[in-house]
């Protein structure tokens, strides 16, 4: 029995030095972006900032103005309509956000590839964003060439508009993508439900 206390109050100790490690490693990676990008030293980024970062974690391809705001909407869990405070330096990315908001780019730019071969086939204005019907002939293809209702469309274009312009942009292609997939096995789970139900009524 002591040796498992002994063992535990290891374990624990253990545990309390790699969120100590964590801590001083995110203090560190802060500070280094701080240090780099944040020009105007108020402690946190703005939009500029922001986009200067990015560009420099991505291997100097600079973003559009609608990949920072995906980022930001992303890293600061801001729901609703993109605020144009961030845009005219009043709002910034806190340092507690900026590990999310590198996260948030690092993954949409590992899906560049797939979502550029998307948009090349459906954005049929060429503006780099889908509309609600260029998002409905997207779903169709998912689904096996049958139209989804205009009420599924609704809700995908709800649930992945993050930026809230009404629009589809690059970097909400992925989210849209799976909240279709999570809406179509859900569908599939319930019809198998409902159907193991009826051979158990018959």
């Amino acid at each position: 029995m002591a040796s498992l206390v002994l063992i535990q109050k290891r374990q624990a100790c253990r545990k309390r030095r790699e969120i100590y490690e964590n801590m001083k490693n995110h203090e560190k990676y802060v500070q280094t972006v701080l240090k780099t990008w944040d020009k105007s030293k108020s402690g946190g980024l703005n939009f500029e900032e922001l986009k200067e970062y990015l560009k420099d974690i991505s291997q100097g391809r600079r973003p559009t103005d609608s990949e920072v705001q995906w980022v930001i909407q992303t890293a600061t869990k801001d729901g609703g309509k993109f605020k144009q405070e961030w845009t005219t330096g009043q709002m910034e990315i806190k340092p507690s956000e900026f590990a999310a908001a590198a996260h948030a780019w690092q993954s949409y730019q590992e899906n560049r590839e797939m979502i550029d071969e998307v948009f090349s086939r459906f954005d049929q204005d060429k503006q780099g964003r889908l509309n609600w019907e260029e998002l409905k002939l997207v779903l169709t293809e998912l689904n096996d060439g049958d139209e989804p209702t205009k009420e599924e469309v609704d809700w995908v274009m709800k649930k992945s508009d993050v930026i809230g312009n009404g629009e589809i942009d690059k970097p909400e292609l992925v989210q849209a993508i799976a909240v279709w997939y999570s809406h179509v096995d859900e569908n599939v789970a319930a019809r198998q439900a409902g159907g193991a139900q009826t051979s158990r009524c018959g």
